[in-house]
């Protein structure tokens, strides 16, 4: 089966798309195609930037886990601001 990308270029170049359908295996009318259903754990964010500044100076940007707790964050800012 064509790739869901395919399926979801149809509004934006319906010309382009109805010649690669069958040229790509899909089957069937293009329209009557169903559309891709997003993956609700790919959407999800496990890290996040931080930006740590000591005393003003000296900007170190570290990645943290979301759930990380207060303490483990600054303890991982103190080691990165140090090293």
């Amino acid at each position: 089966a064509p790739h869901p990308r395919v399926r979801l270029l149809t509004p934006l170049t319906p010309h382009v798309v109805f010649t690669l359908w069958p040229e790509l295996g899909g089957e069937g009318d293009i329209d009557n195609a169903p559309w891709p259903v997003a993956d609700e754990q790919a959407m999800v964010e496990n890290t996040t930037l931080v930006v740590v500044q000591v005393n003003g100076n000296g900007r170190v940007k570290i990645t943290v886990a979301v759930d990380d707790s207060q303490g483990q964050v600054r303890r991982r800012a103190g080691t990165a601001a140090v090293g």
